[in-house]
């Protein structure tokens, strides 16, 4: 097992979507796998450095981290979607409900990327999807860095366009990266503004710093579960 942890050292409430007629209601998912080995989702509503969840423009989430474990399994990445909903014009206790409900809905566009990123890079390389001995090969010949940016592209795009249907919620941001697990002690640094880079809402700005990085193994006191479930 490879070990990971996710730090969000910035994250700025820049503008609301609500632009100011209310506080914002937003709510962190968080999705990470490897593979065929997804980690347990996060789902966590973010609160201001006083702990309301009424967030406005100018507000700053305190700095939080999550761990989690995942099958060793080089040469492929670990790939990491978190999105932003706001979900403010629900009470507050109908907006769990609503949050893991677009969480289901993540989830499923994420599989569908995954697969169609796996199939489209299989077919560009002329390999045969039932020929299992063929896409064995065809991953120590470095087919794993075709599928990463053809799944970001994909996950990003699907992200976009449906991942909030249905769910009644009001999108902040979304965005998917890819992450190689060699050599240890790896580290990914993404630090955005949204949505300057094309993965936000027209109304919502959110300055974000996160860092991923590998781990020999989880300390005994970050335990996987450091972000709370819902």
């Amino acid at each position: 097992m490879d070990a990971y942890l996710l730090r969000f050292e910035r994250l700025e409430i820049l503008a609301t979507v609500s632009e100011g007629v209310r506080p914002d209601n937003d709510w962190l998912l968080l999705h990470w796998f490897s593979g065929s080995h997804p980690e347990p989702p996060r789902i966590m509503p973010l609160r201001n450095a006083t702990g309301s969840t009424l967030l406005v423009a100018g507000d700053m989430i305190p700095p939080f981290s999550c761990a989690c474990e995942l099958p060793c399994a080089d040469p492929l990445p670990v790939f990491l979607a978190f999105l932003i909903v706001e979900l403010g014009a629900y009470p507050p206790a109908e907006q769990p409900r609503r949050a893991n409900a677009a969480n289901r809905k993540v989830a499923d566009l994420l599989a569908e990327a995954y697969v169609e990123a796996n199939e489209w890079v299989a077919e560009s390389r002329g390999i045969v999807r039932a020929d299992a001995a063929a896409i064995d090969t065809a991953l120590s010949q470095g087919i794993v860095d075709s599928i990463a940016p053809a799944f970001v592209e994909e996950a990003r795009t699907r992200l976009a366009r449906d991942g909030w249907s249905g769910t009644g919620g009001r999108p902040v941001l979304h965005d998917v990266v890819a992450f190689s697990p060699a050599p240890k002690a790896s580290r990914l640094t993404l630090e955005r503004a949204y949505p300057d880079d094309g993965h936000g809402s027209a109304g919502a700005r959110v300055a974000l710093r996160l860092v991923l990085e590998q781990c020999d193994r989880l300390s005994p006191s970050l335990p996987a579960s450091r972000v709370p479930l819902v």
